[in-house]
């Protein structure tokens, strides 16, 4: 019962195991289906036109792209952590305190 059917084979079959996979692969998916088109879109095209700018200036546009890409890396890691750990406080029995 928790891994499907009989010992023989699990193919084609679920059990109470899998039920998290499932719903993991669910998450991910409809995460990635709303994601995707705002980093492509909005994220994507603003750090492009700034990089675009700042590589116009020439040399003294350097500082201003590594500035950029750090600005862009930090607030991209702060929101993932900040995701992890809402998605662990549904956990319960303190999930949060994982991390």
């Amino acid at each position: 019962m928790f891994l499907g059917e009989p010992r023989s084979s699990t193919e084609g079959t679920l059990g109470l195991a899998d039920v998290t996979e499932i719903i993991a692969n669910m998450l991910i998916d409809g995460v990635s289906a709303i994601s995707q088109p705002i980093l492509d879109g909005v994220i994507d095209l603003s750090v492009q036109l700034v990089v675009e700018f700042f590589n116009w200036m020439r040399p003294a546009g350097l500082p201003g792209v590594a500035i950029v890409y750090t600005l862009v890396v930090v607030v991209y890691a702060t929101s993932l952590r900040t995701a992890v750990r809402i998605v662990l406080d549904f956990i319960p029995g303190g999930g949060a305190s994982i991390i």
